[in-house]
This record gives C-alpha cells, structure tokens and sequence, in this order.
C-alpha cells in the first residue's frame, strides 16, 4: 500500500463522508415533513 493506495483511500472516505451528509440532511428534510404533517392532523383532530 504506497502512496498511492493512500490517496484513493482518502478519496474513497470523502466520497463516504459526502454520501452520508446528504442521506442525513435527505432524512432531516423527511423528518420536517412528517412534524408538519403531525401537527397538521392533530389540529384538524382537535377541531373535530
């Protein structure tokens, strides 16, 4: 493992370190969505 094999290791962890921001930040963004949508209906629950 020379240089290398280092340097496409540390490409492969920033490509890993990407992937995983954009899922969390994709399942914040779902997680919103769903607070909203629960508060919506609960609202509507309370006025029925």
């Amino acid at each position: 493992m020379g240089q290398i094999g280092e340097a496409e290791h540390a490409v492969e962890l920033k490509k890993l370190h990407t992937d995983t921001a954009q899922v969390s930040q994709e399942s914040e963004q779902a997680l919103l969505v769903l607070d909203h949508d629960l508060i919506a209906r609960s609202k509507f629950m309370s006025h029925l």
